[in-house]
């Protein structure tokens, strides 16, 4: 199933948008002919529970429109940009064709021509597509103080949209410029947004602070560079910046950092601005957090330099790249870990990441002694819908590091801490992770009274046990095929004499 964007409540609760992939509208300019392709968020009242309207929020033409199969790259231009069209062409009619309601997510793969049907790379590029506009198309960027109007940012540029259908074109400042380094055109990113009251954004770059209008205007189909002498421009003083004398005071509106989306803004891929944009991170998994979440999803975006990295490429990279992070990202996670003691969250629900899943994996893998913020960070994993932590962290940072005594003492407690859906026979960890190559050579009596040593109160309390799947040794006995070898039965034996004594 696609994963829907997250709904967020304008000031005050009673309404609520979305971005809306279920709805493009094509149009033509009436002097050129030129193709736009007009975005749409929804807008939803919130108690009851009602679709009122789509409204556009930004025109785009084909050119800057996501290319997942990289046409662009691969065909001379006007080859190019002729089956981009079509691509776009198809897609947008594929959803008027199918009048898809406000809750579908996007059409079917039968909404589409038998070619694309059956032509897996075709459907494939198709979803690409789709993600891509998700993702880092239209991004929400601040709701207006007084609930009426918000903002979304497409590369760099912003539009305000009113709740009511009205709309800005997409601004961008001169005095700023343009991205020289990207394929598509991207205004600079600025480090923090501020919606403020008349329709007015707040932008705030490393050197100052300017101001957009985003009053309605006669064209939006085009871009509107707002000139330097309109800008209201207040150059940063000691590496403060300030806001203009004239502008608006009023209570931050919430941001995408407030809407179930945490954005990171990081200079480059220095180690000095990595660490700075993890402790950033970090300070805003607040304790609201889980009241920010989206059905339980936030999605965390990085901006390094002038380009937008996703979460698991950022932390993959992190991991391969910058090991000076390792402190950083240790106490990311045990932040995290903290504020989901009671309500655990996701990167992606349908697919079952816990939130900061890749962190948590760069961290077991850099870190000298990872093991107890891996714990820490693994108990208030939801065992029930999360798969990546016992599925994939653990085996990765087994297979990185190599079987220590303190990994076979986690590997027990990951056992006992009975990730039910995950590991649902404990075999897997005995043979397929290589717990019993790591154990056999071991004195069994001393390791099994160790084990249950370290575990007692986990393994007493039995607060990790579910129906026919009790964890722990309990289940490592039931999965291990019978008749045991004797390191197995020694080991058994002595953990449940040890039990038995305390």
């Amino acid at each position: 199933m696609f994963r829907m964007p997250p709904m967020i409540e304008a000031p005050g609760g009673r309404l609520a948008v979305r971005q809306d992939l279920a709805h493009i509208v094509v149009r033509e300019l009436p002097a050129t002919g030129e193709r736009r392709y007009g975005l749409a968020y929804q807008v939803w009242e919130t108690d009851p529970r009602a679709f009122v309207r789509r409204v556009v929020v930004a025109w785009v033409p084909v050119e800057e429109m996501p290319d997942a199969m990289g046409f662009r790259d691969e065909l001379p231009s006007p080859d190019g940009t002729r089956v981009r069209r079509q691509m776009w062409d198809m897609i947008a009619g594929a959803m008027s064709a199918n009048e898809l309601d406000p809750d579908s997510d996007v059409p079917p793969l039968g909404a589409y021509p038998p070619g694309v049907q059956h032509d897996p790379r075709l459907a494939r590029g198709v979803m690409d597509n789709l993600e891509a506009l998700r993702d880092t198309w239209c991004v929400f960027a601040a709701w207006q103080p007084d609930g009426e109007a918000f903002w979304v940012r497409t590369q760099g540029f912003f539009s305000c949209v009113g709740l009511d259908g009205s709309v800005s074109p997409r601004l961008a400042l001169e005095r700023k410029g343009l991205v020289t380094t990207t394929w598509l055109p991207v205004a600079e990113y600025s480090h923090d947004v501020e919606g403020l009251p008349g329709r007015r954004l707040r932008e705030t770059f490393a050197d100052g602070t300017a101001f957009l209008d985003g009053s309605p205007r006669e064209d939006v189909m085009r871009p509107y560079v707002v000139p330097v002498a309109d800008d209201g421009w207040v150059a940063a003083e000691h590496g403060q910046v300030h806001p203009a004398p004239s502008a608006p005071s009023a209570p931050s509106a919430p941001s995408a950092s407030t809407a179930g989306t945490v954005t990171v803004r990081v200079a480059d891929w220095s180690p000095e601005a990595v660490v700075g944009g993890i402790d950033d991170l970090t300070r805003q998994l607040t304790d609201d957090l889980p009241g920010r979440a989206d059905d339980s999803r936030i999605v965390i975006r990085f901006v390094v330099g002038d380009h937008e990295v996703s979460e698991d490429e950022f932390f993959d990279r992190v991991r391969d790249e910058v090991p000076e992070a390792s402190a950083a990202l240790g106490r990311l996670v045990d932040r995290a870990a903290e504020v989901m003691a009671k309500e655990f969250l996701f990167s992606d629900p349908e697919e079952g990441v816990g939130l900061l899943a890749r962190a948590v994996r760069a961290y077991g893998i850099l870190a000298p002694d990872p093991w107890p913020t891996l714990t820490a960070y693994g108990r208030v994993v939801d065992a029930e819908h999360e798969y990546t932590f016992a599925g994939e962290t653990v085996p990765a940072v087994l297979a990185a590091r190599g079987w220590s005594s303190e990994a076979v003492d986690f590997v027990f407690w990951v056992m006992i801490r009975n990730y039910f859906n995950t590991l649902p026979d404990l075999e897997v960890v005995w043979t397929g992770w290589g717990l019993r190559g790591a154990v056999v050579d071991r004195d069994p009596v001393a390791l099994a009274r160790r084990v249950v040593d370290l575990h007692l109160d986990d393994i007493v309390s039995r607060r990790y046990e579910v129906s026919r799947h009790p964890g722990g040794l309990e289940q490592l006995a039931g999965d291990l095929p019978e008749p045991y070898e004797p390191w197995v039965e020694a080991f058994l034996v002595a953990a449940s004499d040890r039990l038995t004594e305390v």
